[in-house]
């Protein structure tokens, strides 16, 4: 049930992200995570990702090798970001979450803070990590 909600919850970021974009933009880029994080509650091993954005919905989808997550994000502001890049709040547990995703032109999408990030952040204190993103030479093929 909780992975029922989970890749929902995903599915909706993932068309949070969508709204925006315009022609001829890249809708997905992609990073390497050089730690495991969370997406929600769902943990996602260190590794290459695709954040993209379904379009016409407010899903963001995440994917990996091996691993995909959808989650709903609500847009941040209607401020354009130069660069693109995963934002990530990092506890002295050695947690991360995924927090933000900019993607250059668009305006920011902020994930909802999860159950499993609030009853970490009762424990800690927490710390901003932000991870360079890069187009994504496979869209559109």
């Amino acid at each position: 049930m909780k992975t029922s909600t989970g890749l929902f919850a995903i599915a909706v970021l993932l068309s949070a992200l969508a709204t925006g974009v315009a022609v001829g933009q890249p809708r997905g880029v992609v990073a390497d995570i050089p730690f495991a994080f969370y997406v929600g509650d769902v943990e996602l091993p260190a590794g290459a990702y695709r954040f993209a954005l379904d379009e016409g919905a407010r899903v963001l989808r995440i994917s990996g090798r091996e691993h995909s997550v959808y989650r709903l994000a609500m847009s941040k502001g209607s401020a354009r970001h130069s660069r693109s890049e995963a934002i990530f709040h990092k506890y002295p547990d050695g947690s991360h979450f995924l927090q933000q995703v900019w993607i250059s032109g668009l305006a920011c999408r902020e994930l909802p803070k999860s159950a499993l990030e609030a009853e970490v952040l009762t424990d800690w204190r927490l710390q901003r990590i932000a991870v360079g993103l890069r187009p994504d030479s496979t869209d559109g093929k």
